[in-house]
């Protein structure tokens, strides 16, 4: 909740990470390990994106050319991002060869704290690709139930504007709305507005507009950017605020 706040004001929603990590390691998780369960996350979305936009924009045929484009697009960019960390993460030599290119860049800057960096930086990457082989010699049923999640929370969401449909009295036009939200989801990753702001309106009347009554599109897309984004910059702010109060209290109490 509380990184629904800082995703909400900051471009492509990439500012929620950050602070989900932070949180983590609060709690005693290392830096290294809290990376890779918030950057899991961010992959498993990225597969489910990347099975489900197929398989809606063949089953529905709704937008399919543009579709298939962002599709192709999104896939590309998700094999080019896993080879790098494949690369990055394949053995200990190359984390040690990523610490010293860490080292060399702080020590035109600071020489004193090359060296602290460059070893905080090479034990956290050593962490990270520790839980990265830990979750990947778990069995398949493990990934499975992961990705069914995923699939779990994604499709609420995406249920919102038939939800909204329905309550005003329309159809729900599920199958469309469900390909046109994966679209939208994918299009708003580009980083150009906080909480990708205009891109997702536009995006959503654009696409809506191919199965929607025109005199109730502005509604539903007020609505939906209501119930999916200024309730999360509200709620999310109290619990920003919530969590500030809170370790500043356990700070008192230690010293």
């Amino acid at each position: 909740m509380a990184s629904m706040f800082t995703a909400s004001i900051t471009p492509s929603s990439a500012g929620g990470e950050p602070v989900r990590v932070k949180m983590l390691s609060d709690r005693g998780v290392e830096v290294g390990t809290s990376a890779f369960i918030v950057l899991a996350e961010r992959i498993l979305d990225s597969m489910y994106f990347s099975t489900a936009l197929p398989v809606f924009l063949i089953a529905t045929g709704f937008s399919t050319s543009f579709g298939f484009k962002i599709a192709i697009i999104f896939i590309s960019l998700l094999i080019v991002f896993l080879y790098v960390l494949y690369r990055i993460f394949r053995n200990e030599s190359s984390i040690d060869k990523f610490a010293e290119l860490l080292y060399k860049a702080v020590r035109k800057f600071n020489e004193k704290k090359a060296e602290k960096y460059s070893s905080a930086f090479s034990r956290e990457l050593r962490s990270f690709r520790e839980a990265t082989i830990k979750m990947l010699s778990d069995s398949l049923s493990g990934i499975l139930v992961l990705y069914i999640v995923t699939l779990v929370m994604w499709s609420a969401s995406f249920a919102i504007p038939s939800v909204i449909l329905v309550a005003l009295g329309y159809d729900a036009y599920f199958l469309y709305s469900y390909t046109a939200q994966l679209i939208i989801v994918i299009v708003s990753l580009v980083p150009l507005t906080p909480g990708s702001s205009g891109i997702a309106e536009v995006s959503m009347a654009y696409f809506y507009s191919n199965f929607v009554p025109t005199n109730i599109l502005g509604v539903l897309v007020g609505l939906w950017r209501l119930i999916t984004y200024h309730v999360n910059i509200f709620f999310g702010a109290i619990f920003v605020n919530y969590s500030l109060i809170k370790s500043k209290l356990v700070k008192n109490q230690l010293t």
